[in-house]
């Protein structure tokens, strides 16, 4: 089997999974997120240790996983707020642990660890958050995080091949050599194209909410994906993991929507101000 296959079939499987998990939100989605959250935190634990910060990582996953249960159990029942009085709760543990911890970077271990919580539970935390859009908080509304992914993987996927055919002026080569300004145009327009489709079908929001958003999502997945490749090239690695065949690792795929995911999650917050 052709490497190009490999890397569409697991592709397809990866994306079907996220949108099946969107549409009948429940439980279920609820499992997948958190995976995607253990595995993107055992993936950042290896990077990390890669540079001399290893914090334990048993210890590490185990807090993160308690972070997102609580958390996420909050974001889907609209409410629950004291949860939120746990989080100083669960960085603790992470710093206790370099009280025991004989590693010389022990502290400094224990920052970085506490970054990854930031860069990657908390933007899976805020998917359960996205389907109260409305901010009512009374209707599941799947369209804001269903939306977010669409434009995300479309400016993704023309970026890259507008890129591939037409890229000639490098967006960033010290990090990502590949990436061009003609890519991230390419993103741009056909993240817009998608956008105006999302809202004709969606009967809840104007026309300015998508076209907004259209131009947020590629802008923020960029800085995603040069954000991973910054620390990629720091540790010396290509991929963050083996995963997923074609593809890496689950930070490879989901490193554009950990930036999309809070801005999207802004600009609803925005939106549901001024309309």
């Amino acid at each position: 089997m052709s490497n190009i296959l490999v890397r569409a079939l697991s592709g397809g499987v990866y994306v079907a999974l996220l949108i099946l998990a969107v549409l009948f939100y429940s439980q279920i989605a609820f499992l997948i997120f958190g995976i995607l959250a253990g595995i993107g935190l055992f993936e950042y634990q290896k990077l990390t240790a890669k540079l001399g910060y290893s914090n334990n990582a048993k210890i590490y996953i185990a807090c993160g996983l308690l972070a997102y249960a609580l958390f996420g159990y909050a974001g889907m029942n609209y409410g629950s707020i004291l949860l939120w009085g746990t989080l100083p709760l669960v960085f603790l543990g992470i710093m206790i642990q370099a009280l025991f911890s004989e590693n010389k970077n022990a502290m400094l271990s224990s920052l970085v660890g506490i970054a990854g919580y930031i860069w990657i539970l908390l933007p899976l935390l805020l998917v359960h958050f996205l389907y109260s859009a409305n901010l009512n908080g009374k209707i599941l509304d799947f369209w804001p995080v269903l939306g977010m992914m669409i434009l995300t993987w479309t400016s993704d996927t023309f970026a890259y091949l507008t890129g591939r055919f037409f890229g000639k002026t490098k967006l960033f080569e010290r990090i990502s050599p590949k990436k061009t300004w003609e890519g991230v145009i390419g993103g741009i327009v056909f993240s817009l194209i998608a956008s105006y489709i999302l809202y004709l079908v969606d009967d809840q929001r104007e026309w300015f909410f998508w076209i907004i958003l259209g131009l947020i999502v590629p802008a923020f997945g960029v800085l995603g994906d040069l954000f991973e490749s910054l620390i990629k090239r720091t540790a010396g690695v290509k991929d963050s993991g083996d995963l997923i065949p074609g593809h890496g690792g689950i930070l490879d795929r989901i490193d554009a929507m950990l930036f999309t995911i809070p801005a999207t999650f802004s600009w609803i917050f925005i939106y549901g101000l001024i309309r």
